[in-house]
């Protein structure tokens, strides 16, 4: 029976490589708008980066032709400038018919072994998804190649020590097919999108006749995987249930959740793919229904009910991203992530419940609000943006506008909504997110970056000093509607600028001049 399973499983390898050849030509990491297919053979796809032009090849060519080049001159120079050579019997036509396109055979050898080398030991990403993983290889700036590897032809996945042309014995991640293809890219890399859990638990889901190798002696990682985890529990939940939603529409007041754990209170907001719910949290060892602990928000995704459907597999992997996002994000300024689940063809973020109102509904309620406020909250701002811009890489959260920043009843301020949130090496060709009158120009061209959510912070300051919205695609200046300090106008003009280069270069020095602003505001008032 092993036998036969594994020659089925071959034969739907070698026919998935055929329905490959003749499948989507858009990039699953930068996406369609960003990217065009330059060769398509199975499995294979490489594509050019629309926005990021490079020399490598060109260069690399013109360098190795130069080369051959001079090689056969000097080749032939030698032979001619000594006639005895040429008048040998055997030297000159073994030399001339043999020599001299072996070292020219060699030498290609060499410089495509070296290029393969190089290629193999660069980074790469691997994307998981439903029926498929992914496997990125960056070959230069403007190139990249995707692999398509189907769960049906996984064989083996390892995580073993390779010593790859380097001293150390790195942990690497490695993929073996039932025809014998082998993959590999090193674990930290993996754990760029994914986590160990996530894997494990899509091998479990989606490849159970996979041999995996991984052991808790392995991998020593403490990482904080239960965004991934729970998302790879939607798709069990997916597969194991009958296509039949139990509720539909809005939940009412009362519903219990998650065995019990949560039972929502209220309605707080909701669109077409979701709702967001106050929920309390019953004790968790069950004693009684009525012990509420905390309240908290319910993020909704309302999931299709029918199996291998592009919008499921589109609003999971929202899902997911924000989820991740959140799970590593740990700041006084950032609503905290308390728990994922999935239930009814619907996945939910528990989400810290901030109790207050947003600076849309502050101003909406009391207008434009003092200087000394605005100064407050930009600064408070700033060091949430240095929080999230100084991981590696940055975060961008990308939608950063009055209506996503939540002021409690102390005043504390809370960044909320991660939905629309990259990671710098995931920005590049992204989709255009976010309000228009909060976006600066490189966002609109797809390439978002850490000054640009200096831009919204900027647009948001003009707001809560004017009450009225920003201009979009312009510079904003509050001293046109409001009467302000010239060094707060400055500084909200700067933070607005549409040149990456004369907008301030990172939140840090954003934050200098707004807290060094209020003494040279007393001066000039």
């Amino acid at each position: 029976m092993t036998n036969n399973s594994r020659v089925r499983r071959a034969m739907a390898e070698v026919g998935s490589f055929v329905g490959m050849a003749g499948g989507s030509e858009v990039s699953f990491f930068a996406g369609g708008s960003n990217s065009e297919i330059c060769l398509r053979l199975a499995a294979l796809r490489i594509y050019r980066r629309l926005d990021q032009r490079s020399m490598f090849f060109g260069t690399f060519l013109k360098t190795n032709l130069a080369f051959l080049a001079i090689l056969v001159f000097y080749c032939s120079y030698n032979i001619c400038s000594s006639p005895e050579l040429l008048h040998s019997s055997w030297w000159g036509p073994i030399f001339l018919g043999a020599c001299l396109p072996a070292v020219i055979v060699v030498t290609a050898l060499l410089l495509l072994i070296t290029m393969c080398v190089w290629i193999l030991e660069k980074p790469k990403r691997l994307k998981i998804l439903p029926s498929k993983m992914v496997l990125l290889m960056e070959l230069t700036d403007e190139l990249f190649a995707e692999i398509v590897i189907p769960w049906s032809s996984v064989d083996r996945i390892e995580l073993k020590h390779l010593n790859r042309f380097t001293p150390d014995k790195e942990l690497h991640v490695e993929v073996r097919t039932v025809l014998g293809a082998r993959y590999t890219l090193r674990y930290e890399d993996m754990l760029r999108d994914n986590s160990r859990t996530s894997l494990l638990n899509a091998i479990n889901t989606w490849a159970p006749h996979a041999h995996c190798s991984f052991s808790a002696d392995q991998d020593k990682e403490q990482d904080k995987v239960v965004g991934a985890a729970q998302f790879t529990e939607l798709w069990l939940h997916q597969f194991s249930t009958a296509n039949i939603r139990q509720r539909d529409g809005l939940l009412s007041a009362g519903v219990n959740l998650n065995n019990g754990r949560y039972t929502v209170v209220g309605v707080l907001g909701g669109g077409g793919q979701g709702n967001a719910y106050l929920a309390c949290v019953n004790d968790p060892s069950g004693a009684s229904q009525s012990d509420v602990v905390l309240d908290v928000v319910l993020k909704e995704y309302i999931m299709p009910v029918y199996q291998g459907s592009s919008v499921l597999e589109r609003l999971s992997a929202k899902l997911k991203h924000e989820s991740d996002i959140l799970t590593r994000l740990d700041h006084p300024g950032v609503v905290k992530l308390l728990d994922c689940f999935v239930e009814d063809y619907r996945g939910y973020l528990v989400l810290e419940f901030v109790e207050g109102c947003s600076l849309k509904e502050l101003v909406q309620n009391e207008g434009p609000q003092s200087e000394a406020f605005v100064r407050e909250v930009g600064a408070k701002l700033c060091r949430v943006l240095i929080y999230l811009h100084d991981f590696y890489p940055p975060v961008i959260h990308r939608d950063l506008t009055p209506d996503n920043i939540m002021l409690n009843l102390v005043g504390e301020i809370k960044v909320v909504d991660f939905n629309v949130a990259r990671q710098l090496e995931n920005a590049t060709g992204a989709t255009v997110v976010g309000k228009h009158a909060y976006i600066p120009p490189e966002q609109f061209r797809g390439k978002p970056c850490p000054q640009s959510d200096i831009y919204a912070l900027g647009a948001t300051l003009f707001f809560l000093l004017t009450a009225e919205e920003p201009e979009p695609l312009a510079a904003s200046h509050p001293s046109t509607l409001v009467k302000i300090s010239p060094a707060l106008d400055a500084i909200v003009g700067r933070a607005t600028a549409l040149s990456l280069e004369q907008r301030y270069g990172s939140a840090h020095e954003l934050l200098a001049d707004l807290t060094g602003s209020l003494e040279r505001s007393h001066l000039e008032w």
